[in-house]
């Protein structure tokens, strides 16, 4: 449900039907609004008119209450029974889905807070009928409600028999996690229940409310009315005493009392706890946790104090849907707090609670033993062991397999202590020390100090859907083979006979082994593996073919494993269970077992019969609710520890093994997954994905299928920053290009979720997330690899939605970023060297926004068309007349892309200026500029200051050379690839302040406004290894130039009559622009752009030149006094010729500044020109703004196909075509045309501006100038 800080929200619920239900609401209505709350009551389901219409009784006797029924039937009957029976009706025909039922309240209730504008405000819903009335689709109300999750207020029965309902009701609310506020409840005399709800509901900490019962009905409407109006008084008005006022004043504190501990969280949470996987280092700041008010299937409800997408945050819901990524560390299978596994645990808690479990049993824990040996474990395992979790399961099984393979080969104790492991790089099974050692070194046992590392790990080859086709790779990268799906991929009996890759991998395995073995020094005593995926290591999915010929050498190679000693023990001559062979085969399958991947076992990919002889289950066995994990073992095993002396037995447990709750939780899991599979729940994905497998002609048992669909899948694997996909039952992982290296240290994909969880909410519908709200989503990253993983009952609404927000985060993600490395880059030829150079030349002439996911690359055709389609809507909408009155919502008809590009500020500015204007007559000049630029400063510092934090992130910085050969003296060294900025963390002091420098400075965020220059772009100054004197010396020989610049322009400007004239703007004496000649307009149009040149460059040079030297002088630090925090704004004019499309940056930038300040020309003038005078007050210059993004996105696509062309030609020739001349030609006809674009389009502006006497207003002040001083002997003008 929505949280806002003013409005509290409560759901009135009773045991059953005829106990008050609709009294009390109006009561509590009536109250509320006698203390001065705006009041809403809502009734999601009426059934029933006249006097039995709930709604109705509220408007008559609560007036001034906004009331609302949202599904109404006129038969008075349950609402299921009023659906069918209201036959030919749209509702009858179509009733709503229980998402849909959900997500009508929801938004009633957002809209109700919304439009409160901060007035303390209470909204009540009231239920039908009993708690478990049925909704309109058959549900439990409280299942129904179970989304929103609204306190309750329980109005419990005054009647006999009343006392058992309505503490069954309380306790069906209970179970389902609903906070129940407050216990209403009438007097009565006889039964006198009030008495013992008073006690019962005292000892649990819930105010009891007790209320007079209303008056018998009168004989006549009129006196029945009057009498139920003042009894309505008595106890909500009367005075402040009224007993429902006091049950308001107390719901209003626990409603104050809730905010106030949720928005305590993070800094509590901060100074208490030790957070696993975490960098306490870290977690600064309250923005660093996330606060969980509750969760329910794939979302969480999240507490965030302040909005920052809400230009109103009091106005705004405090709870957002988040969608559960990892699901909660792989645990959940069938969504967040589910009734079965709910009701299952409390029936268990109940009966059982806890008991002793060895050489004792208890039916949920011998019935869950024997279906999982039946199951998962049919046809290898004859016996179960408990334990808490996925690590010591694992350590559990190690120590069976180590103990069985030293009791068969007679190794003393000794010997078998030196045991190691046989297992695969990339694999993790748990953080106790003996999972640990199981490893190789990695970043999770880095540091722990009783690390060993006892075994060997193979390199396995790796599988990615790259470009639509399954690619298995080596570990160096290299394509081994592809194949068209990935049925192809797992059709392993196929492949084991058929695929040459069989006998490499064999001989491959037989080669490392045999080269550890002539190292000496080890043996062997298991196999251990995570079939198909490796998780914790990086969502490395391994070839399936690969782990099925290691098991097979395991098993069958008598030289490298030679067989025992002794003959294997066994118990039952009758045992079909097989018997180890080489070494024990372990399966960690606590990620990817019971049906993860879409089977119920994940080695039933590698064949149907490559079976472990341990293998450990946990995650989804409890259907994510309750910590459990097993691990089974074959007979063969057992018997190692079958002895006389206790001390040969396993002595391993914890003081919870098998808890009867866990037993009972997995039982109820495991049914329900039976279930879905029985009644073909997956048959939808599974459609899906066997499509393409038709399409390849593959014929196997099962398809290969996954949740995420197949056509998301191949159209992410596609795209230039990801290096592949994997997708597998509830699995997807997608591998991002990283510089910084993969596993899991590396942080490529940290931004991306970050943005997904911080950023924006995404759009919603009532199947997509919970009630229909727009949410956010939440996972947490492996290195440079993102990954998410479902519940198996996830719907498709959902992960579409999930689908479309990873499709569009991920193409924002910038590749110059993503493919930046730290530290030195390996050695590449020449030709390599060049290559790559020609690529970042291409990406790096781009057109910066300044916003870290609006830069839109010269190689990106669509997203320049993009930027110009969002600038020309923006000026079209400012362009037009808004008609008085005219509602400020249809300005903002806009994508939301616009209003991140500073369309919503001067679009809200726009219609405040015009509402005044026309509405009140005032003029409001330079209070219309005023109101543009603090709305313009205030989205701006919005963007800046809740972007997302990163403490370690990189920005690539890489040269530009004007050649594609490769760096041959000191001097043309590129600079570092990369430089660090720490990013704050939004909504603190530090993240104000970095926004303030970003504005101050102009850095854009980060550094990403740097305008492609090769020159100045690369000078010393503007390194961060700049010293201060080379920084202040070269600005300050620029600010010169600026301050010539302007002495030449206003000298001409002044000295020469005809320029004087025209930029006069007087009537009779300023001509039109149209009537001079080519020469003369060209020469307005160089003003122009000298003027709006030095303009921002003065402002940029005085600003720097001033902080970076009181810095040097006082001994100052930060990005406002060094000069790393000041780089080029738009470099020198000579620049242009280098660049050419530098100028159209210029403007392209200044656009809508401009734009905006010509809001302040309003009204004209009297006695400008005729033809000025007839153009419109607002828009004026409006054609140029709209031609300038136009051409900015023609230069890019004739760019971007003319390097395509060009490189073509350039790999062609092995490296060696680049003429210089070719080079002079392209820079020659760039600086003819931009040149010429810009005095023909400058003409809108030239002339506007002038006729309205911009260029010829001078302030009193005498100004030096050296040009008027040599030509004319005046120094001062």
């Amino acid at each position: 449900m929505a949280l806002f800080t003013h409005l509290r929200t409560s759901l009135i619920v009773a045991p059953s039907t005829s106990v008050g239900k609709s009294i009390f609401a109006t009561g509590l209505c009536r109250a509320s609004l006698a203390l001065g709350e705006r009041v809403g009551y809502l009734k999601p389901v009426g059934t029933g008119s006249g006097d039995g219409d709930d709604e109705a009784h509220i408007q008559r006797f609560a007036p001034g209450v906004d009331t609302a029924c949202l599904f109404h039937f006129d038969e008075p009957v349950s609402p299921h029974l009023a659906v069918q029976r209201a036959s030919g009706t749209p509702a009858a025909l179509s009733p709503p889905t229980d998402s849909e039922f959900a997500s009508a309240v929801a938004r009633h209730v957002v809209d109700f807070g919304e439009n409160g504008k901060g007035k303390r405000s209470a909204m009540y819903i009231e239920s039908a009928g009993g708690v478990h009335s049925p909704t309109l689709s058959g549900t439990s109300q409280l299942d129904a409600f179970r989304p929103l999750l609204p306190p309750a207020v329980l109005i419990a029965s005054h009647e006999l028999g009343g006392i058992s309902t309505t503490i069954s009701a309380y306790e069906s609310l209970l179970l389902r996690g609903y906070d129940v506020d407050a216990v209403l409840v009438f007097r009565e005399d006889y039964y006198r229940n009030f008495e013992y709800f008073e006690s019962w509901f005292r000892e649990r900490g819930i105010r009891v409310g007790v209320i007079d019962k209303p008056p018998a009905i009168a004989p006549t409407v009129e006196e029945d009315q009057k009498n139920l109006d003042e009894y309505y008084r008595s106890i909500s008005e009367a005075s402040a005493s009224a007993p429902l006022q006091g049950v308001v004043e107390s719901l209003q504190q626990i409603h104050q009392a809730r905010m106030a501990e949720l928005a305590s969280g993070p800094r509590r949470a901060i100074d208490t706890f030790w957070y696993p996987f975490c960098q306490h280092s870290h977690l600064k700041n309250d923005s660093d946790i996330m606060v969980i008010d509750s969760a329910h299937g794939d979302f969480f409800s999240v507490f965030r104090a302040d909005d920052p997408s809400s230009p109103s945050p009091s106005s705004t819901s405090l709870l957002r849907p988040v969608f559960d990524g990892s699901a909660s560390w792989w645990t959940q299978a069938l969504g967040h707090a589910h009734p079965e596994l709910t009701l299952a645990a409390a029936q268990a808690s109940g009966r059982y609670g806890h008991v002793i479990f060895p050489s004792a049993t208890s039916v949920p824990s011998l019935t869950l033993s024997e279906r999982l040996l039946s199951t998962v474990g049919e046809g290898w395992a004859s016996r179960v062991f408990f334990s808490d979790d996925g690590s010591t399961g694992m350590e559990v099984g190690l120590k069976m397999a180590l103990r069985s393979y030293a009791v068969r080969h007679g190794l003393e104790k000794e010997s078998s202590g030196q045991l190691a492991v046989l297992g695969l790089k990339g694999s993790y099974h748990g953080d106790t020390i003996g999972a640990m050692d199981a490893c190789e070194g990695n970043i999770y046992n880095d540091r722990v100090e009783w690390y060993r590392g006892r075994g060997l790990w193979l390199d396995p080859p790796t599988l990615k859907i790259e470009n639509g086709e399954a690619v298995v790779r080596s570990e160096k990268g290299d394509v081994i083979k592809s194949f068209r799906t990935l049925s192809e991929v797992y059709d392993i009996e196929s492949r084991v006979l058929n695929d040459p890759l069989a006998e490499v991998y064999r001989k491959l395995v037989e080669s490392d082994l045999k080269k550890r073995y002539e190292e000496g020094g080890i043996r062997f005593g298991a196999l251990i593996l995570e079939p198909v995926v490796m998780g914790a290591g990086g969502m490395i999915f391994v070839d399936p073919l690969y782990q099925r010929v290691l098991v097979d050498t395991v098993r069958n190679d008598r030289d490298l494993f030679p067989d025992p000693l002794v003959d294997p023990p066994t118990s039952k001559p009758s045992d079909d269970t097989p018997q180890w062979r080489g070494l024990p085969v372990i399966f960690d399958e606590v990620f990817v077992g019971l049906r993860r991947l879409g089977r119920p076992n994940g080695h039933e990919f590698l064949g149907p019969t490559t079976k472990p002889d341990i293998s450990c289950y946990a995650k989804i066995l409890t259907g994510g609710l309750l910590p459990m994990a097993v691990t089974l073992a074959s007979d063969n095993v057992f018997q190692a520890f079958y002895r006389p002396e206790k001390v040969d037995a396993l002595l391993h447990g914890h003081s919870y093994t098998a808890h009867p709750v866990g037993c009972t939780v997995a039982n109820k899991t495991l049914d329900i997954l039976d279930g879905m599979a029985k009644r073909g729940a997956w048959d939808g994905p599974k459609g899906e994905w066997a499509a393409n497998d038709v399409a390849a002609s593959v014929e196997t048992d099962e398809t290969v299928w996954s949740l995420w669909s197949s056509s998301f899948v191949n159209e992410v694997s596609s795209l230039e920053n990801v290096e592949g996909v994997m997708a597998l039952g509830t699995v997807l992982s997608i591998y991002l290009r990283a510089g910084d290296g993969a596993g899991y240290a590396s942080t490529a994909a940290q931004s991306l979720l970050a943005q997904l969880r911080e950023g924006p909410s995404l759009p919603s519908s009532p199947n997509t997330s919970t009630a229909g709200l727009p949410f956010n989503v939440h996972a947490r990253p492996l290195g440079n690899v993102i990954y998410f993983m479902s519940s198996l009952n996830s719907t498709p609404e959902t992960l579409r939605g999930v689908e479309k927000a990873l499709l569009e985060g991920i193409r924002r993600i910038r590749a110059r970023i993503i493919a930046s490395s730290v530290g030195p880059r390996p050695r590449t030829t020449p030709h390599q060297h060049r290559t790559r150079r020609f690529r970042e030349r291409g990406m790096m002439e781009a057109v910066h926004w300044g916003t870290r996911d609006r830069v839109l690359f010269a190689d990106s055709p669509l997203a320049c068309v993009a930027a110009a389609a969002i600038q020309l809507g923006t000026i079209a909408v400012l362009a037009a007349r808004v008609p008085p009155g005219q509602s400020s919502k249809s300005l903002f008809a806009l994508s939301d892309s616009a209003c991140r590009l500073f369309a919503a500020p001067v679009l809200i500015a726009a219609h405040v200026y015009l509402n005044a204007h026309y509405k009140i007559g005032i003029l409001l000049n330079d209070v219309g500029t005023g109101i543009i630029t603090g709305f313009w400063c205030l989205r701006t510092l919005d963007l800046l200051v809740v972007f997302p934090d990163d403490p370690q992130r990189t920005l690539p910085m890489p040269p530009l050379k004007d050649s594609l050969q490769p760096p041959t003296s000191p001097k043309d060294r590129p600079r570092p690839a990369v430089l660090l900025e720490p990013v704050p963390p939004p909504c603190t002091l530090a993240k104000v302040q970095w926004a303030m420098e970003l504005w101050i400075t102009w850095r854009g965020i980060g550094w990403n406004w740097r305008a492609p220059l090769s020159r100045a772009g690369n000078r010393d100054p503007f390194l961060r290894t700049s010293s201060v004197r080379s920084f202040l010396k070269n600005r300050l020989l620029h600010l010169i130039m600026v301050i010539l610049v302007t002495d030449a322009y206003t000298t001409i400007q002044e000295e020469v009559p005809r320029v004087r004239d025209f930029m006069s703007g007087r009537p009779g004496v300023s001509p039109l622009l149209a009537d001079q000649p080519i020469l003369w307009r060209a020469l307005f149009s160089i003003l122009v752009v000298a003027q709006t040149w030095q303009s921002l460059e003065l402002v940029y040079d005085v600003m720097a030149l001033g902080f970076v030297g009181m810095g040097s002088c006082m001994g100052c630090k930060g990005v406002f006094f060094e000069p790393w925090g000041w780089p080029p704004l738009l470099g020198g004019m000579g620049e242009l010729w280098v660049h050419p499309g530098l100028s159209l940056i210029v403007f392209c930038i200044t656009g809508l500044l401009h734009e905006g300040g010509n809001l302040s020309l309003d009204p004209l003038p009297t006695g400008v020109h005729p033809y000025i005078a007839s153009l419109p007050p607002i828009g004026s210059t409006t054609m140029f703004f709209i031609l300038q993004p136009f051409a900015v996105a023609v230069e890019a696509l004739c760019k971007s196909a003319y390097r395509r062309w060009k490189f073509e030609k350039f790999k062609a020739s092995g490296g060696k075509w680049d003429p210089k001349s070719l080079q002079t030609f392209e820079r020659a006809l760039g600086f003819a045309l931009v040149w010429w674009w810009l005095g023909w389009s400058a003409s809108w502006v030239v002339e506007e501006w002038s006729k309205r006497g911009f260029y010829s207003e001078r302030n009193a002040i005498a100004n030096f100038s050296v040009i008027r001083g040599i030509w004319k002997g005046t120094w001062l003008v």
